[in-house]
Parts: structure tokens; sequence; C-alpha cells
């Protein structure tokens, strides 16, 4: 280890042990500018910050006397549900979005990373497929579950769909109602507490369960009128859960943007394709009566990896 990095271990546990809830706060808000400098004074040192970004396969090297790195690894998202030609009202449900891993790593040697690959939108009646796992292995390992896809919008007056099961965000369920207030589950985020699972419904619907992770925000009414449709919360700009489809239309229904790089619903067409490499999750679709064309969920998007260390 150079003499500039002697010490350094230490120095830094000892700051982090005086940090506050308050202090910690505070670092959240440094700017790119004051950023900048701090690589500025840290370069003055002949240490300089890295990074280097992964969005397909590929290797990185192990520095001689670097130890630890800071890693972003995002799973991939879920693909939507798929839309048959519809006979009544029918939604289909969001992809879940894929895990996030913010932390630090310690290596050992250099590191072989995998991004996973993102699920595919349900092709007319069929569930979305699945979010691949993001890897870390070699001189360490770690792993970002891919998001889960969404339910299908199933045939049947009254019945639902739930989001395909798996060990990562789950995907919202689909439904088909009597009525035009349908709203589908979206697709669970990349980061908080997980909730309950609950089918889709008239009034609207939370997406299916999510580990690490939030699950699609419940739509709600007011005055007669469906208020809003929402995917889970995601980290940083990635993971986040697709929208659910809706049959309302026009000014009876906002749907709100899909976050953190997920697919938002579309109304008789296919659903929105999540952000590139963001790991979000695709959307869902909405049809109402009489469509007699099928309609495919949006495409989940592939994860990535960020590795950063100084040397």
């Amino acid at each position: 280890m150079t003499p500039a990095l002697m010490g350094l271990v230490g120095k830094v546990k000892t700051l982090v042990d005086r940090l506050t809830a308050a202090r910690a706060a505070a670092l959240d808000q440094i700017t790119a500018a004051r950023m900048a400098r701090l690589d500025i004074n840290v370069s003055d040192a002949k240490v300089v910050r890295k990074t280097q970004v992964f969005t397909t396969s590929g290797t990185w090297t192990k520095p001689p006397g670097v130890d630890s790195v800071h890693v972003l690894l995002v799973g991939a998202g879920g693909g939507g549900g798929g839309l048959a030609p519809v006979a009544m009202y029918r939604v289909s449900g969001g992809g879940g979005g894929g895990q996030v891993m913010d932390r630090d790593l310690p290596v050992t040697g250099n590191l072989t990373i995998n991004p996973g690959a993102g699920g595919a939108g349900g092709v007319g009646d069929l569930d979305g497929s699945n979010g691949g796992d993001s890897t870390i292995s070699g001189g360490a390992t770690l792993t970002a579950r891919g998001g889960t896809g969404g339910g299908r919008g199933p045939s049947g007056a009254g019945a639902s769909s739930s989001g395909v099961d798996g060990t990562g965000n789950t995907g919202g369920g689909g439904y088909n109602g009597n009525g035009s207030g349908c709203i589908a589950g979206s697709g669970g985020g990349a980061r908080g507490h997980a909730f309950p699972a609950y089918m889709a419904a008239v009034t609207g619907s939370r997406g299916g369960l999510s580990t690490d992770g939030y699950s699609g925000a419940p739509a709600t009414l007011l005055s007669g009128r469906h208020q809003r449709n929402s995917g889970g919360e995601g980290h940083q700009g990635y993971g986040g859960g697709g929208i659910g489809g809706t049959t309302a239309i026009g000014t009876d229904h906002l749907i709100s943007s899909a976050a953190d790089g997920a697919g938002s619903a579309s109304h008789a067409a296919n659903g929105g394709d999540a952000a590139a490499n963001s790991g979000g999750g695709g959307g869902g679709v909405g049809a109402i009566s009489g469509n007699s064309a099928a309609f495919n969920g949006g495409d989940g998007a592939d994860g990535r990896c960020e590795i950063t260390w100084f040397e």
C-alpha cells in the first residue's frame, strides 16, 4: 500500500463512527462541483478516483494495492404482462424492477461481471418474463436479483392474475373487470420495505410482494375518478417497477411517470419498454370492451454494474 494510503482505513472508520444521521443526510447533498474539487484534492495526494461501467459482460482488473471497491449492481427488470383481444375491460400488470445493490465490497482479485438480461413483455395472453440476475464473481461475489414479470390480463369476468413468482421484486397482477374502472397492479421497485401482495381490484392495487423493495403504489378514487397508478420506487435512477395498465382514459385517469427507468402503461397499445440498462420493469396494458387486437407488455431493461475505486 502506498504511503498516502497508510492508516486510511482506520481514519475512515473514525470518521464514520462520528457521523450523525443529520451529518450523513448532509453528505447526500454534495454537488457535482464540490465532488470535482474533492477529486482534485485527492489527486494532489497521488490518489485518483476511477469508475468502470459494465452494461455487458466483462472483467474488472484489480490494480495493485486496491483491496476494496464500491459497487452499484443492478438486476434486470421483468417484462409487463400481455393482453389478448378483449370482450370485456381488461388490464395487465407492470413488471418488477431489478434489485439494486449499492455497497462497498472487499476484493482479492479480478472480477467477472455479468449484467442480467431484461425480461420480455408478455405477448398477447401471456405473463411477462422474469429479468435475469446480475452477478459479480472471481475476487468477490455479489448478486442483484432480477425483477419478475407482470401478470397477463386474464379472461373471465372478475378474474385476476398475480405477478410472476420469483426471488426479485415481483411484478403486479392483472385484472378483468365488468366496468371501465379496472387498474392493474404495478411492479415492485428496488428499495425500501416489503409490503404484502394485493390482487388487482376495481379501485386499484399494489404490485406484488417485493424483496428489498417498494411495491407499486395503489391507485385511488377521487370524486369517482381514478387518481393515480404508480410503479414501485427504485434507487438512484435504477430498478423502478413498471406501471400497471388501466382501462380509464383521458382525464379519468392520471398515470404517473414511471419511476427510475421503468416502462409506462399503455392504453390499447403495447406497454412501454423500460429505459436501457436501468433494471426497470416493463409497462402493462389496458383495453376496453371490443378491442379485437392483442397487445404486448413492455420489455424490462437489462441490468448494469458500476465499480468505483481509488488508486
